[in-house]
């Protein structure tokens, strides 16, 4: 089959007044054929030193034609509920420290799997994630 190009990296910052959260995204496939399955990880950051990320939400706009494969999501190894939402999909909530803080961690990541669908067709696809709260 044809291959259709996925984004390899993309980095996107996010800022609210009362923190400052930082997310990055990367897939671990640049390309890939319809009906692979694309790795995709996402970790966030609290850059605040003094105010902890509360009830945070990452929402992901996946490409359109991708399928999120259930039961992939782990937050930091352990497995996490599957988002919500067809597209965007919404992971969350949950709560991030002060940056530097030794009891409660700064910073998550978030691993899932997409899978690529028969529809789509070659090309380049964007996949965007934000955290919200």
């Amino acid at each position: 089959g044809a291959s259709s190009p996925v984004n390899g990296a993309l980095y996107l910052a996010y800022r609210d007044e009362a923190s400052d959260i930082l997310i990055t995204k990367k897939a671990a496939k640049g390309t890939a054929k319809v009906g692979e399955i694309v790795p995709y990880t996402i970790t966030v950051k609290n850059m605040n030193t003094n105010v902890p990320g509360k009830n945070l939400i990452v929402e992901d706009l996946i490409p359109a034609g991708f399928k999120y494969v259930e039961g992939s999501a782990r937050m930091n190894g352990e497995k996490i509920a599957d988002p919500t939402g067809g597209r965007p999909i919404s992971f969350g909530k949950f709560d991030l420290g002060v940056n530097g803080s030794a009891t409660e961690p700064s910073e998550c990541k978030l691993t899932y799997f997409l899978i690529v669908g028969s529809g789509v067709t070659p090309g380049d696809y964007v996949n965007t994630a934000v955290v919200k709260s």
